[in-house]
C-alpha cells in the first residue's frame, strides 16, 4: 500500500507532466544553444590605450583618456579619423567616461564633470549640455554605458541630485535611478524607481555598483553591474517597472551586504560584474565576468549569454580572454559582432565573431 507521501509525489509528478513540465527547475537545458566562432582578426594600427569604446553599423570609436584622443575605425581595423578633444574653449570637453554610437551615426558622449555631448560622424562637436548639479560619484569605471536616448530625451545614471551621496546606505531605495534630460532645453528631472527585487532594497551597505542601461524600442533595460539581474521599464508608460530577468548564471560571485560601510574589508573574493547589455528585436544579450569566490580562487570566465523573450536564456558562451579585451557590440544573434584585443606584445586588434545555432 502506498503511503500518503508516495501518493502525493505521484500526483505531483503527473501534474507536472500535464502542464508541460512546468515544475522543472529554472536552470534546465536551454532551448536555444549557440557555438561561438571567431571568423577574422584585423590589426588596428593604433598604439594608445583604450578607456571607452563602442561599435555600430560597421564603425567603431575609441577614446584614450591619457591623450584625450578619439579614434574612428571600421570593421577591418582601418583608421578612418583621429581627433584630439579640445581642453579649452566652447568646443572643449573634460575627460570622457562613456561613448555610445546612435542609430543616425552620431556619437553620444558623457564626461566626468557632467557634460553631455553629441559628436557628428566626423567627431566634431554638435551639441553640449552641462548637468545642473555635480556628479556624486568620486570614481568611475571605464567604458560603462550609463546613458541612452529615447525620442528627444537623454536617460542617464547621474547620481547626486540635491547633494545626496550615492555611497550612503539606502541611496538607491530613497532616490531615483536615472536623470531624464530634455535635449532641446537641457532641463533634467529624476526618473525610475528601484525595482522591488533588487538587493539594494535591503537596509545594508554594499560596494557601490556601476550602472548599465540601454534603450530598445519603448523598453529601458537597466542593470547594476554587481547584481545578476536585468530590470525592464516601459518608457511609453512613463518608466513603469515591468519585470526583472535573472541572468541565471552558472556562477556570479556576489558580496553580501553589511551593517557597516567597512564590512567588506579583508575579503579575498572578487565579485562578478556585468560588462554590457545589448538589446535586440527578440531579446537581449549580456556580457559578464563570473568573479572569484574565496573557496575556489583561480581564473574567472568572461561570459556572453543571449536571452530570447519567447524561449529564455541560451547556453553560456565563454569569450576567450586572449582574444577579447573589450566586447565592442552585439546587434543580434544573426549578425557578426566585434571585440578589441591586446596581443602579448600590446598591439591592438579588431576581432570578428559570429554565432552558429546548434540543432536540437
Amino acid at each position: 500500500m502506498f503511503s500518503n507521501y508516495r501518493i502525493y509525489t505521484c500526483l505531483l509528478f503527473l501534474n507536472c507532466l500535464a502542464f508541460g513540465f512546468a515544475c522543472n527547475p529554472p536552470h534546465d537545458e536551454p532551448e536555444i544553444t549557440y557555438e561561438l566562432i571567431k571568423t577574422a582578426t584585423f590589426p588596428l594600427h593604433y598604439a594608445g590605450e583604450v578607456h571607452a569604446c563602442d561599435f555600430r553599423d560597421g564603425r567603431g570609436v575609441i577614446y584614450n583618456f591619457k591623450n584625450t584622443e578619439l579614434v574612428l575605425f571600421d570593421s577591418s581595423g582601418n583608421i578612418l579619423r583621429r581627433d584630439t578633444v579640445a581642453s579649452e574653449g566652447s568646443n572643449s570637453l573634460s575627460y570622457i567616461s562613456g561613448l555610445k554610437i546612435l542609430s543616425d551615426g552620431n556619437i553620444l558622449v558623457n564626461t566626468l564633470s557632467g557634460e553631455i555631448a553629441i559628436l557628428n560622424k566626423d567627431l566634431q562637436l554638435e551639441q553640449k549640455i552641462s548637468m545642473p548639479f555635480p556628479n556624486g560619484l568620486a570614481n568611475m569605471r571605464s567604458n560603462v554605458k550609463v546613458m541612452d536616448i529615447w525620442k528627444d530625451e537623454l536617460l542617464i545614471h547621474y547620481p547626486g541630485r540635491g547633494g545626496k551621496n550615492p555611497y550612503m546606505k539606502g541611496y538607491f531605495k530613497e532616490n531615483k535611478l536615472v536623470e531624464k534630460v530634455n535635449l532641446n532645453t537641457g532641463e533634467a528631472s529624476p526618473f525610475l524607481d528601484l525595482p522591488p527585487d533588487s538587493q539594494y532594497q535591503e537596509d545594508l551597505y554594499f560596494d557601490l555598483p556601476h550602472v548599465f542601461l540601454s534603450v530598445y524600442d519603448q523598453t529601458l533595460y537597466f542593470a547594476f553591474d554587481k547584481e545578476p539581474m536585468i530590470h525592464l521599464y516601459n518608457l511609453k508608460a512613463n518608466g513603469r517597472y515591468e519585470k526583472t530577468i535573472d541572468i541565471a548564471a552558472e556562477k556570479f560571485v556576489q558580496l553580501e551586504g553589511q551593517p557597516f560601510p567597512a564590512g567588506h574589508s579583508g575579503s579575498n573574493a572578487v565579485p562578478g560584474t556585468i560588462d554590457g547589455l545589448y538589446p535586440f528585436d527578440e531579446g537581449i544579450a549580456v556580457n559578464y565576468r563570473e568573479g572569484i569566490d574565496e573557496e575556489t580562487r583561480g581564473v574567472y570566465k568572461n561570459v556572453l549569454k543571449i536571452y530570447h523573450h519567447s524561449s529564455g536564456w541560451s547556453n553560456e558562451l565563454v569569450l576567450p580572454r586572449d582574444e577579447v579585451s573589450y566586447l565592442l557590440n552585439f546587434e543580434s544573434p544573426e549578425k557578426p559582432f566585434y571585440a578589441l584585443q591586446y596581443d602579448s606584445f600590446g598591439h591592438l586588434h579588431v576581432v570578428k565573431f559570429s554565432l552558429e545555432r546548434k540543432p536540437k
